[in-house]
């Protein structure tokens, strides 16, 4: 069921570039695995489409938990729900999903993505190839030219750089 939700979306997406309805679409899908990945990776270049994956990857508990209690508590699968009861729920599904996702890594060294750790405390970027690109990974790190950064391989470095009111800026845009 999963996979056949995940390929339909991504031949609208398809179909909606076709037409030329717009320039950037957001493909929000549960991308766990690097098959699943690297399947959509090679149905958009088919399609003349430039990809950027995203992955948020958070292993602080503090940061999962104050998350959850803010926001996925409220959510309508929890309503009427103590919310400690619900907040372990979902942390519950959280150690399920972990347990089968497969971080982006060296591996694929050849996707271009952007990799936000801990809620953008580190964030790595490897390949970008346009502006908009580029224009995303700013906005994902605030203002770049301000944290530290080391170059990991050619074509990717990491940055460290504190949450900032332009994290939250960004987020509630996209």
């Amino acid at each position: 069921m999963r996979k056949a939700a995940v390929e339909a979306a991504v031949n609208d997406m398809i179909k909606w570039f076709s037409n030329n309805e717009g320039l950037v679409a957001v493909l929000d899908a549960t991308n766990s695995t690097k098959d699943r990945r690297r399947w959509i990776q090679e149905c958009c270049e088919a399609a003349g489409i430039e990809t950027l994956f995203v992955e948020s990857k958070c292993d602080d508990e503090e940061l999962i938990m104050s998350n959850i209690k803010e926001v996925k508590t409220t959510s309508p699968d929890y309503v009427g729900q103590d919310p400690e009861v619900a907040a372990q729920d979902f942390r519950e599904r959280i150690r399920n999903y972990e347990k089968v996702y497969q971080t982006l890594d060296e591996d694929e060294s050849d996707l271009t993505y952007c990799k936000l750790i801990d809620v953008g405390g580190q964030v790595v970027i490897n390949k970008l190839k346009d502006y908009l690109q580029s224009r995303y990974a700013q906005a994902c790190c605030g203002n770049v030219s301000h944290c530290p950064y080391s170059d990991t391989s050619v074509g990717s470095f990491t940055i460290s750089c504190a949450y900032t009111s332009s994290h939250a800026q960004f987020g509630s845009l996209v």
